[in-house]
């Protein structure tokens, strides 16, 4: 049916576009005029979508797809091979041919590069012809990768209806973005499809970036390379063709949400220099921000709130904007130092091993459940999956680990290093600088929301020696085992004495930074990230109950292996705070229904009425139920921590 009248809906969105300038030409009351305004700007900006239409792919993606076309078998990005496969990708482009497609083609295609183009095709086809889709390219960190992307656009013949836009989040993208980009439009091919397009559209995305060089390092990579790229234009003399940035981030400082205000927000993520610059440019700019998570839709939610939102961001875009006076950018040589630091810090933090501990012991089982993708293992194996480097979680949930850990380590921790480097220079700076005072900004209100302190007690959790010497402390025999066995378990389990060292390395920062607030500034924000005593509080309830828990987990009963499980590997499971499948399997392993006789099936009356293991109800009541009970008031707890920390997701 769609396909029959696919005439029939081009021809009727050209009526809707001539109606709505018929209606919006007459003589009629204000209040109707600004309402069909609105809505024939709502129809001319997403056509017959609720919104914008984004498709994402990755590079793995498109290298499988072209893979056998161009007999790839090593890296594109890789020196001895990366000419030789731009080459080929680009005679391929040069003798590509459209192909067309249908459902049945888009049904029988396995690769998923060539099925998103496919399912581009048939939505310029069959549903909306005039309204672009953004192809969002993760992982753009090599030239190849794009122009792959172009060829099955051209092959497809969506190559007009299609907006490629490379995501750069890493700190490898973020560092040599402008040059992928420089060898793209060095590209004809590249070249003719965004002059043809009017525009090029980049993202940054301030999550994952965050994630590995920290916020505030992450804020001032992606400023460097927005300047770079803007360098570029004009270098290159592409004034035609319009620059636009969508800046993604999330409902928190460690996602790239400036905590004090929307205005402020809004010129962190686009900073004054880069607003200047592009001022500069012959085709206006564009811009354009997220708002994810729960507090994504928090602004938005009354009329009030979101035409306050609207207005401060229509405030903010329409300023005129000059950071020629600021001395960060003129102090070149101690800027570039400052955020080297940081980068450096950070990189190798997450690189510690006693970092990656930390984060994996009980940190993703403080979470609820969240998103399309499962944080946890998939597999039906007892044995905890450990992480072996920050990349193998992804940002969100790192980012809310550190929030239920109570300390925002990817926000603000780096900062104190860096500022005792010179710290007479950042003072001086830091005094007249408008964009330094914002970086140093969101990393002191994360602090204000940090205690060294809580993330140490949740280690302690983790090290046999905190249990060992409880130990001591325990009058009864029975008691003092239970704890000597809970130490020999975590023996070596969540590497303490790592995770012990990357605490002290946090607390030395975490003390240098504090030391150097000092001025107005500084303390006017770690004022402002101050939250009430309930935060901590909070913390200290949910400690107990992760104690209560590793106690009552010393209770249950030994059993030979069952269902392939043993005993030794679901402690270590209940240990790592992963409670509800255990307990599922524990309720498997020990049955709570009573003794059955069954005396109709066999035909023959028993007398004897079970032993002590034919129902567990005991342990069900005291144990697994007891055990169910304080999780969930962990992660009820969890939530209030969320929210006391400034996220809303």
């Amino acid at each position: 049916m769609a396909v029959e009248n696919r005439s029939r809906k081009e021809a009727a969105s050209k009526r809707i576009n001539a109606a709505f300038e018929s209606l919006l030409a007459l003589d009629v009351a204000q209040n109707d005029w600004a309402a069909a305004a609105t809505l024939y700007t709502e129809w001319r900006s997403i056509g017959l979508g609720l919104s914008h239409i984004h498709f994402r792919l990755n590079a793995a993606q498109l290298h499988n797809a072209i893979g056998p076309e161009i007999q790839m078998t090593k890296s594109p990005d890789q020196s001895a091979t990366r000419r030789h496969f731009l080459a080929a990708i680009s005679e391929k482009l040069d003798k590509v041919t459209p192909k067309s497609v249908h459902y049945g083609t888009l049904s029988r295609e396995q690769t998923t590069a060539k099925r998103v183009f496919m399912t581009a095709a048939q939505f310029k086809k069959h549903f909306d012809a005039n309204t672009r889709i953004r192809m969002l390219v993760a992982e753009s960190d090599t030239p190849f990768t794009l122009l792959t992307a172009l060829y099955y656009a051209k092959l497809f013949g969506v190559d007009d209806h299609v907006e490629i836009s490379p995501l750069f989040e890493t700190a490898v993208g973020l560092e040599r973005g402008d040059r992928v980009i420089a060898e793209l439009v060095d590209n004809p091919h590249f070249l003719a499809y965004i002059k043809a397009q009017g525009r090029f559209c980049l993202q940054l995305g301030f999550s994952d970036s965050g994630r590995y060089i920290g916020q505030p390092a992450a804020t001032l990579a992606i400023e460097r390379f927005k300047l770079r790229v803007i360098r570029l234009w004009k270098q290159r003399g592409l004034g035609d063709v319009q620059l636009l940035f969508f800046d993604t981030h999330g409902e928190s400082m460690g996602r790239g949400a400036f905590p004090e205000s929307l205005k402020k927000r809004f010129l962190y993520t686009q900073p004054p220099r880069v607003r200047q610059w592009l001022a500069e440019l012959e085709q206006p700019e564009k811009h354009e921000v997220s708002f994810q998570g729960g507090e994504g839709f928090l602004w938005f939610l009354a009329e009030d709130t979101a035409l306050a939102t609207l207005t401060d961001f229509l405030e903010v875009r329409f300023g005129n904007y000059s950071a020629d006076e600021d001395p960060f950018y003129e102090q070149k040589g101690w800027s570039l130092d400052f955020f080297l630091t940081l980068v450096e810090y950070q990189e190798h933090l997450t690189e510690n091993k006693g970092y990656v501990r930390l984060i994996d012991g009980i940190g993703r089982s403080l979470l609820f459940p969240t998103g399309s993708r499962s944080m946890r293992r998939q597999s039906g194996s007892a044995v905890h999956q450990r992480l072996e480097r920050i990349s193998q979680i992804r940002a969100i949930p790192h980012n809310a680990v550190l929030q239920q850990l109570g300390y925002l380590a990817n926000s603000c921790a780096g900062l104190g290093t860096a500022i005792a480097r010179s710290p007479d220079m950042f003072e001086a700076l830091h005094e007249k600088s408008d964009r330094l005072q914002m970086v140093t900004s969101l990393a002191v209100n994360a602090l204000a929301r940090s205690d060294v302190g809580v993330i140490e007690a949740y280690a302690k959790l983790l090290s046999p020696g905190y249990w060992l010497d409880r130990s001591d402390e325990i009058p009864t025999l029975d008691g003092r085992e239970k704890l000597r066995r809970l130490s020999r378990i975590l023996e070596d389990l969540f590497e303490a004495d790592a995770v012990d060292a990357c605490i002290r390395k946090l607390r030395r920062d975490a003390g240098t930074l504090t030391d150097c607030v000092t001025d107005d500034a500084m303390t006017a924000a770690l004022t402002a990230g101050a939250p009430d005593a309930e935060l901590f509080e909070l913390h200290q309830i949910r400690i107990g109950l992760i104690q209560y828990i590793y106690l009552k987990a010393m209770e249950i009963p030994r059993f030979s292996t069952r269902f392939d499980f043993s005993l030794e590997e679901l402690l270590v499971e209940l240990l790592h705070l992963e409670v509800p499948d255990t307990i599922a399997q524990l309720r498997k392993i020990f049955p709570e229904a009573p003794f059955e006789s069954h005396d109709e099936v066999y035909g023959e009356e028993t007398t004897y009425e079970g032993g002590a293991s034919s129902g567990y109800a005991t342990a069900h009541r005291e144990i697994f139920d007891k055990l169910e009970l304080a999780y969930n008031l962990v992660l009820e707890i969890s939530g209030l921590i969320a929210l006391k920390a400034g996220a809303f997701g």
